[in-house]
């Protein structure tokens, strides 16, 4: 079980204690009596995936929260887990540094780990989850979809926890007949659709926002900077560790580093365009999430790999029955 499962507590301070991160994040591997070519490729792998090369011969105590808790899953990744359990992941750290825990964890997710967080904000359970597991007093009150567990106000109060706001604010403006009662929104995009479809008065845009897609680990900075030197894009956003250093090396300011998608998402249905920097099965990640909104609202976006930066196809047929255009 132990090789399947990865376990990161909450207190990264219990579990990082090697004196260098390298030392560390090898030491499950070498337990396991692997080769040391093996676990230096296993290493290697794990502080690349968690954004920590050059690292290696840091002592963990000089590092920052968010740090530390990179080190801490890293040592889990290491061991190749097809599970990974994490209690309370953002517990402890700033605003900023909770998001790109969050943004790592989706790269994980995406490239095939499946993720059991342990968690109290319901923020955080809600926007991101797949299912939720509520529990109270080491009991299962329910498990089901998080629009299903945060909509039940007698469930909520039952577990102590209170709804999350767009949940509340979506509560309070159908008890003012200004929306109907129906699915609850999970985000803030998903909201700004349900309100404006509202709007007796609203005029549809004739053309969306183009919304660019870079693949980080097979472009160049001259790339981006030539379309954003251009005017081609208003707004760019990293989504991903590894985007994110990308864009600091390349010095390209973001203009979003959480919640990217559905950011980009609703700068295009007014019209603005926008660029998602991001790696690996990330990129697939983008254009799936975007022609599924494309579906769900029946609204055409159009979605392009910046040339030359993709290596693979995104999904799709690119048709207009399916909510997305593809460029070329």
């Amino acid at each position: 079980m132990r090789t399947r499962v990865g376990i990161v507590f909450q207190n990264s301070d219990n579990q990082v204690f090697a004196p260098t991160v390298y030392q560390d994040v090898a030491f499950g591997p070498t337990n396991l009596g692997l080769d040391p070519e093996i676990v230096r490729h296993r290493v290697a792998d794990a502080l690349h995936a968690v954004g920590l090369v050059g690292c290696e011969r840091r002592p963990p105590h000089h590092l920052s929260g968010g740090e530390k808790k990179r080190v801490a899953i890293a040592g889990i990744l290491a061991m190749e887990p097809e599970v990974l359990v994490l209690d309370e992941p953002t517990g402890s750290l700033d605003p900023a540094t909770a998001e790109e825990i969050v943004d790592l964890l989706d790269e994980l997710q995406a490239a095939g780990t499946t993720i059991l967080l342990s968690t109290h904000d319901v923020e955080l359970a809600h926007r991101w989850a797949d299912e939720v597991c509520l529990m109270h007093e080491g009991r299962v009150l329910r498990q089901a979809p998080p629009g299903e567990i945060f909509a039940d106000q007698m469930l909520l109060r039952k577990a102590r926890l209170k709804p999350p706001a767009v949940i509340e604010l979506y509560g309070e403006l159908v008890l003012r007949g200004i929306v109907e009662w129906g699915v609850p929104p999970k985000s803030v995009l998903e909201f700004t659709d349900l309100v404006e479809r509202r709007r007796k008065d609203r005029v549809p845009r004739d053309e969306t926002g183009t919304i660019y897609v870079c693949d980080a680990d097979a472009s160049t900075g001259d790339d981006l900077r030539s379309l954003i030197d251009g005017g081609s894009v208003d707004y760019v956003g990293a989504m991903g560790t590894r985007a994110k250093k990308f864009a600091n090396r390349e010095v390209i300011l973001l203009d979003f580093t959480y919640g990217v998608i559905d950011k980009c998402i609703l700068k295009a249905l007014v019209g603005e365009n926008s660029l998602i920097v991001t790696t690996g099965g990330m990129v697939d990640h983008v254009f799936r999430r975007i022609q599924e909104y494309g579906i769900e609202s029946g609204r055409e976006l159009m979605a392009r790999p910046l040339t030359g930066a993709l290596q693979s196809t995104p999904p799709g047929d690119g048709s207009l029955r399916n909510g997305i255009k593809e460029g070329d």
